[in-house]
């Protein structure tokens, strides 16, 4: 054999380490990032003549090697018409890192974004930090307690005028996987002024996922949110939202 062909059959055998050694290395790689995109329409015409439509999108996966911090992203817009008029119309992002410091202990960063036309939010802005515990970890059900401290910036809608203060954030998660194809999750915020605990703000959001096929689900969500001081004229202070929707995991 001459030259070329040794050093050709030792490229060859190098290169083909060096894919056997990425392939050990991608099995030692964390977890992809998992998420779901799931659209709900409704059409009613008759007496009565009302749409309502809805997108939701969810994506989370591990930011470090060691999977201790979890980076979660969630959007979900409503909008719905009633006679030709435009009858809710809301927008909710946010984005939080959990930092796992032990088997059932967390501290969580997050940023929170709400913009509601119908409960006069032009926007609201909650940056938030705070500690959790797992109450209950296990394989099928998991159920996790937190709390800590919010900055919560709003600009209204009717006026344009600001307004601040400084909130405590009490948090409870649920998740529990009924069986290999449903599951049933629940979370729960309650932010009070730390100036006026009396004076806060609620939401609520429930899913039941029923999965279809490998990567299609049915949805069906259930939000509610409640503030106890309304700003602004005739706004009330609870708005509940029942989605039935298509999903798609990734």
């Amino acid at each position: 054999m001459d030259r070329a062909g040794i050093l050709a059959l030792a490229f060859l055998l190098v290169f083909s380490l060096g894919l056997s050694g990425l392939a050990e290395e991608a099995k030692e790689e964390p977890p992809h990032w998992k998420g779901d995109v799931s659209l709900g329409l409704s059409l009613a015409r008759g007496n009565a003549r009302s749409s309502s439509f809805s997108f939701t999108f969810a994506a989370d996966g591990p930011i470090n090697k060691a999977n201790t911090l979890l980076w979660a992203n969630k959007a979900i817009y409503l909008f719905g018409e009633m006679e030709g008029e435009t009858s809710a119309e809301s927008l909710l992002v946010s984005s939080r890192v959990d930092w796992q410091h032990a088997a059932r202990v967390y501290s969580y960063y997050e940023l929170q974004g709400i913009r509601d036309r119908f409960k006069n939010y032009s926007s609201r802005l909650l940056p938030a930090i705070g500690a959790g515990y797992k109450v209950i970890a296990q394989e099928t059900v998991t159920l996790s307690l937190d709390a800590g401290l919010a900055q919560v910036f709003t600009k209204y809608y009717d006026t344009g005028d600001s307004d601040s203060y400084t909130a405590f954030k009490i948090g409870e998660q649920l998740v529990w996987k009924i069986a290999e194809t449903s599951e049933f999750n629940e979370k729960l915020e309650i932010i009070p002024r730390v100036s006026d605990p009396g004076w806060y703000f609620l939401r609520l959001e429930a899913n039941l996922v029923t999965a279809l096929a490998k990567s299609w689900a049915v949805k069906l969500t259930f939000i509610d949110t409640y503030d106890s001081h309304p700003v602004g004229l005739g706004i009330k202070k609870n708005d509940i939202a029942l989605i039935a929707g298509l999903s798609r995991k990734f």
